[in-house]
């Protein structure tokens, strides 16, 4: 796993593709598996999701578009276009193919969580957190942890610590070892000053992830807080030789030169 994952402090997962999925503006390497379905298509889904990861665009929508004439009914090719639209920032038409997904298939997670995302990328929280609790309900969403995570994000977004914690710790019993959720832990007990609880979180996130320049300023951070000058400036070397041009180094610096 790489530094992408964590490059975005907010970033939310959303289904893009069968068993892939991407966070917008930023991608965390992580999966959300959605059974191969064997409608008309479907094949037009698959096309156009796996242009779309490799950034051809107009390919992607003339898939989907086709798909759409062949298949006017399939819930999965108005979530492709949707995601496309929101990705391209047409939010309007977004909105409007995420609500017939909806439409014609009101209970499926993968959407659910995915519109989801495109009410927090909006400012939309409480429409936001609305989707992904709807996304929940059904029994059998195989990764839950994501629809879970997302929520956690938004809700501390929103200034909600006390309920981005309830989701962040649900999605922590259903995936032990998820990272996105792990670092909101680690966020979420830094920002109400339990640095040790953050500590237990960013330890347990490097036996699943290499470390990044996000998660290494945290350790930082964390160490300076609770006065373990030894982590402190053993963390700030491994900092500056991982990464060297990372912005994080000289706020590293800046702060070892106050103690």
């Amino acid at each position: 796993m790489n530094r992408a994952w964590i490059r975005c402090l907010g970033g939310l997962l959303v289904l893009l593709g069968l068993a892939a999925c991407q966070t917008l503006p930023n991608s965390p390497e992580a999966e959300e598996i959605e059974m191969p379905g064997d409608r008309p298509g479907d094949i037009y889904v698959a096309l156009g999701e796996a242009y779309m990861r490799e950034g051809r665009y107009k390919v992607a929508l003339r898939k989907l578009l086709r798909g759409l004439r062949v298949d006017p009914d399939n819930p999965k090719i108005h979530r492709g276009l949707a995601l496309l639209y929101q990705t391209l920032g047409e939010n309007a038409k977004a909105e409007a193919e995420f609500a017939e997904a909806v439409r014609l298939a009101p209970r499926d997670p993968y959407t659910r969580n995915a519109r989801g995302n495109f009410f927090y990328q909006q400012g939309q929280y409480d429409k936001a957190d609305a989707e992904f609790r709807k996304a929940l309900e059904d029994p059998l969403y195989a990764t839950p942890w994501v629809a879970l995570t997302n929520a956690g994000i938004c809700a501390q977004q929103a200034g909600r610590p006390e309920r981005a914690e309830a989701y962040l710790r649900r999605a922590l019993e259903k995936n032990p070892g998820f990272p996105l959720a792990l670092w909101g832990m680690a966020r979420v007990s830094f920002a109400q000053g339990r640095y040790l609880d953050a500590r237990h979180y960013l330890a347990r996130l490097r036996q699943v992830s290499a470390p990044t320049p996000e998660t290494l300023w945290l350790e930082i951070q964390t160490a300076h807080h609770l006065g373990d000058l030894r982590t402190l400036y053993q963390t700030r070397l491994e900092l500056e030789r991982r990464y060297p041009d990372a912005p994080e180094v000289q706020m590293a610096r800046e702060l070892t030169r106050k103690r």
